[in-house]
């Protein structure tokens, strides 16, 4: 442990980073927008001033804090473009990048890919570099950027569309010391253009599930992903159920032995599917 002399007292680099750590958390939250923090804003709120900051981070981290961070945006980034449908801006926007030009300039320069390549193919987007793992930020990525328990993506199959009357439903579990506060779920609907549902979230205390937030989807249209945000709720079991149609909204489900283990069950009208997930995430942070 490196002692950093400040104010006529020793600092020690963990003590040092732990706080600037703590307000980047502070300032990002569970689920962004993750703007860029400079390292002057990072250095009051540490007690040190810049360039003790800057030899902590780099001792520890090996790069400046502006290029750890910006390497975090774009690792926010590559998990939205992935998992998501907003526009290319948006997603850089969110990140933190000025516009698309600045977002699209960085990501290519970074990531070796410009990101509507990377969306396009994101498992063989050829040349592709992660942010993180190529600098060895995963690490420090785990402490400041929530975490998303993805329960199951990919190209599949659609059950039969939902009719009046039925239920989907998928459970998950938060782990222990996190909490969830955003659910992304991927949609469908088979030539309909007035398709609507309703999505319903609830915590499940015991035998009874308690709601959480319940949402009405209208306007539906193929293919899309519908992001439900409600306030932070911890660990436990939970209840994702999608019923009350209108047209032919269906979720999309993945099969088969290569199913992931999501922590629950995917069901219909009650009666649980073997080998089967909803494909939805569920962001999940410490």
């Amino acid at each position: 442990m490196t002692p950093i002399a400040t104010a006529g007292r020793l600092l020690d680099v963990s003590t040092t980073l732990e706080r600037a750590l703590t307000h980047i958390r502070g300032v990002w939250g569970s689920s962004g927008p993750y703007r860029p923090i400079g390292v002057d804003e990072l250095a009051g709120a540490a007690g040190v001033s810049p360039a003790h900051l800057s030899r902590a981070f780099r001792e520890r981290y090996g790069t400046a804090p502006a290029a750890a961070l910006e390497r975090l945006r774009l690792a926010r980034a590559t998990f939205l473009l992935r998992n998501g449908f907003e526009p290319l801006a948006q997603v850089g926007t969110w990140c933190g990048f000025a516009d698309q030009y600045h977002f699209s300039h960085r990501f290519s320069a970074i990531c070796g890919v410009p990101p509507g390549a990377y969306r396009r193919e994101p498992a063989e987007a050829a040349g592709f570099v992660d942010p993180l793992q190529g600098a060895g930020l995963a690490a420090l990525a785990a402490m400041v950027l929530p975490s998303a328990l993805v329960e199951q993506l990919g190209n599949t199959s659609s059950p039969p569309p939902l009719q009046p009357g039925r239920c989907f439903a998928q459970t998950f579990t938060v782990p222990p010391a996190m909490a969830v506060n955003r659910v992304c779920l991927y949609l469908a609907t088979w030539y309909s253009s007035d398709s609507a549902a309703t999505v319903r979230l609830s915590r499940i205390d015991g035998a009874e599930p308690h709601p959480v937030t319940t949402r009405r989807l209208s306007a539906m249209v193929d293919n899309a992903a519908e992001w439900i945000t409600f306030p932070a709720q911890g660990s436990g079991r939970y209840r994702i159920e999608l019923y009350e149609a209108v047209g032919t909204p269906t979720w999309r489900w993945h099969q088969g032995s290569d199913v992931a283990p999501v922590g629950g069950s995917a069901e219909v009208d009650g009666v649980v599917i073997a080998n089967t997930n909803f494909l939805f995430s569920a962001m999940i942070a410490g």
